[in-house]
């Protein structure tokens, strides 16, 4: 199995990519796409693994997939069942052609799946065979989060857990979740997205539960 340094080292030449197609953030069908930051995102999930704050019976889910990493480095480091969901064709395209490049190269017990479609809706997810209840965590960069949330608070078992990636000075609260962690870190940007690499910017991963 691939190691999390050699899947940090493809994703940063896809950043460098970006960056030389000035691809940085792209307004998408469906939102603003910006690419996580891996090393920090490694760092926030190991720490909730060791807090036994991810709930590992159903599906990590990453709602607004943008191309892949996030759900990447979940199967690939903690062999965690991961789906992706992406409104935006041609980033759930990129995502799958990531996934098949890493699995080609072994990144994989068992890839992860992308799905096309609003992340609120039944019909993404059993358009790959899984059931929205079948998700036990979710995460979401900030992106369209109180639709999904209402769905989360209505339609998921109690349990399910909800990772919410932002850079505001509070933790947010959302009806029908209740607030169980919340990690800081961090951030310092890639050189590649254009940003000045040398100040930090907070990295805030706030834990909801159902």
């Amino acid at each position: 199995m691939a190691t999390f340094a050699e899947l940090r080292n493809y994703y940063d030449k896809v950043d460098i990519q970006y960056s030389l197609n000035n691809e940085n953030y792209v307004h998408t069908t469906k939102g603003l796409f910006v690419p996580s930051n891996l090393e920090v995102m490694h760092e926030a999930m190991r720490i909730l693994f060791e807090k036994k704050r991810i709930n590992t019976q159903g599906y990590f889910s990453d709602a607004g997939c943008g191309d892949g990493r996030v759900i990447s480095l979940l199967s690939s480091e903690w062999n965690l069942p991961s789906i992706g969901t992406e409104g935006d064709l041609k980033k759930a395209d990129d995502a799958e052609g990531h996934i098949m490049t890493l699995d080609s190269l072994r990144f994989f017990r068992t890839a992860p799946i992308v799905t096309r479609g609003d992340f609120a809706s039944d019909h993404t997810y059993t358009a790959c065979g899984v059931k929205f209840k079948d998700i036990s965590t979710f995460f979401n960069y900030i992106n369209n989060v109180g639709r999904l949330t209402e769905k989360i608070a209505r339609d998921s078992i109690p349990g399910t857990v909800f990772v919410l990636l932002h850079y505001l000075k509070k933790p947010l609260g959302f009806k029908g979740l209740r607030l169980i962690d919340s990690i800081l870190l961090e951030e310092y940007t890639n050189k590649c997205l254009g940003l000045d690499s040398t100040i930090p910017i907070m990295a805030r991963f706030n834990v909801f539960m159902k």
